[in-house]
């Protein structure tokens, strides 16, 4: 016979397990994915619950923390999903940064300024549904940045490459907007 304490100890150590992503996560309100939790067992249509505003759709093969909701098995729910493949590196402390599997990549830097970096042969797209503009780099744009911004004490752009923009200050998202709106202004041309 199992004690009493055997049981909850036993309880409480499947509450919490590790996962891998075996299929993609659905769409709809609550994404869901199949997970495998451990080898002889697989979960269907396992919730992910995702922070308020950020979104993502991991890819199969990505790691994943269960709980049991409840201490019951039959209803796990996905808390982190994280992949090891893919995850940025090199960040300083007090660094924060988004990116996927291609190399794209905003990152929130130590100083306080914005590195946005698209992947190989990507592009930066400012604006909504209703209005976009492509921006491509080493264009017009370019010097258009350096016209209003240089003369502002050295709040223009820090660093131009040929793939990341690094825009200081207050300035940078007003850089991205005036981008889009000024006359003449590159409107995505190459």
């Amino acid at each position: 016979m199992v004690s009493r304490a055997a049981r909850v100890w036993e309880e409480a150590a499947t509450m919490v397990t590790r996962g891998v992503l075996k299929k993609a996560p659905t769409d709809g309100g609550m994404r869901t994915a199949q997970v495998q939790v451990d080898a002889d067992d697989v979960a269907d249509d396992v919730e992910i619950f995702e922070p308020y505003g950020l979104t993502a759709k991991a890819l199969t093969g990505a790691e994943t923390i269960q709980v049991a909701v409840g201490g019951d098995q039959a209803h796990l729910v996905t808390i982190c999903v994280a992949d090891r493949r893919y995850r940025l590196t090199g960040l300083a402390n007090g660094e924060v940064a988004l990116y996927n599997d291609k190399g794209a990549q905003v990152v929130l830097k130590a100083d306080g300024s914005i590195e946005l970096t698209p992947a190989l042969a990507g592009s930066v797209h400012v604006g909504g549904p209703t209005a976009v503009e492509t921006i491509a780099l080493n264009t017009e744009v370019l010097a258009q940045f350096s016209a209003i911004f240089g003369i502002w004490a050295g709040l223009a752009p820090t660093t131009w490459a040929a793939d990341a923009v690094v825009l200081k200050g207050a300035y940078a998202a007003l850089a991205a907007v005036l981008a889009v709106s000024m006359p003449g202004s590159s409107k995505g041309k190459a």
